[in-house]
């Protein structure tokens, strides 16, 4: 009989030592969690965090990854969640998406985002972001995919991440755009395009070039001619400026000479001839004889005249 109540009270012991035990629980650092109870299949609003925790008889955690979970859309085997996107450009070409993006639960909203997908919320996320990107990518014209891939990029960044903050309750803290192929000949179309364009653009920069040296070399020209053209003025009004010193002194002197001459002219009794026959014999005097020559010229009559050359 002792025995038996022995027995039953190390079982009793035993329960409550596994119900107690059992109502602790751990969650690890990469870990959230929600309060699940067995007992009445229904699920706690609050998040739990990493760590040891008491949650009760019955109790257990329906954990989720706290750090990002990666989605990818590439060839890469290695890390890859499917193949590339397949969809249609607006103007009809079949068009190809390699990408990737990283999404990360936020505490507050994880009851909201369990209770709406249920556990399998990242095949339902997977899915969700083929439809928006394969339909964001006929928007965009082929072209645009290789002259605006950035601009691209950054409008699918946007679709995703307004998207899965307000329906999938998520957030989207990385998004990589990678890869676009287009058919094989509308590559190489838009290749020589580029090609065609920027020679053209090169050209175009020679032109350029080519015009502003020309106009350089006009613009020097002018310059030349001007300066030239000041010095041809100054040259010129100093030749005015002494040949007008030359008129104004031959002038003066001229009339200085006036009563002088008057006066000689008297004393010859007003015979100009004579005075003019003086005045070559002072210039053969006054010159010096090394630079005079005298020619005597016989007019054939009686008397003889002699014509001073100086």
């Amino acid at each position: 009989m002792v025995q038996g109540v022995v027995a039953i009270v190390l079982a009793v012991a035993v329960c409550v030592l596994v119900s107690i035990y059992s109502a602790w629980s751990v969650l690890e650092p990469w870990e959230v969690g929600l309060d699940y109870s067995t007992i009445t299949q229904s699920i706690g609003e609050e998040a739990w965090m990493s760590g040891r925790h008491y949650i009760g008889v019955g109790h257990k955690f329906i954990r989720v990854n706290s750090t990002v979970t990666t989605v990818q859309f590439t060839h890469d085997f290695r890390t890859i969640t499917r193949g590339p996107l397949r969809s249609r450009t607006k103007d009809g070409l079949e068009v190809r998406l390699e990408l990737s993006f990283q999404y990360k639960v936020v505490p507050e909203k994880l009851y909201k985002m369990y209770t709406t997908y249920g556990p399998d919320y990242h095949e339902t996320f997977v899915k969700m972001s083929v439809d928006l990107l394969t339909a964001a990518a006929t928007k965009h014209n082929a072209r645009e995919f290789f002259v605006n891939r950035t601009m691209i990029g950054n409008m699918l960044e946007a679709t995703m991440r307004q998207h899965f903050q307000q329906k999938a309750m998520v957030d989207i803290p990385m998004f990589q755009f990678q890869v676009v192929s287009l058919p094989t000949e509308f590559e190489n179309a838009i290749k020589a395009t580029q090609v065609a364009e920027q020679k053209i653009k090169l050209v175009k920069q020679e032109q350029n070039t080519r015009m502003v040296e020309y106009q350089t070399s006009v613009i020097q020209a002018d310059r030349y001619t001007q300066v030239r053209e000041q010095e041809a003025q100054a040259i010129v009004q100093s030749i005015q400026a002494r040949n007008d010193a030359d008129i104004a002194s031959f002038n003066a002197s001229q009339m200085k000479a006036v009563p002088a001459f008057k006066q000689m002219l008297a004393l010859f009794n007003n015979d100009g001839d004579a005075l003019v026959d003086y005045m070559k014999v002072r210039a053969v005097r006054d010159h010096p004889a090394s630079q005079s020559i005298v020619g005597i010229r016989d007019t054939g009559l009686s008397s003889t005249r002699a014509d001073v050359t100086v």
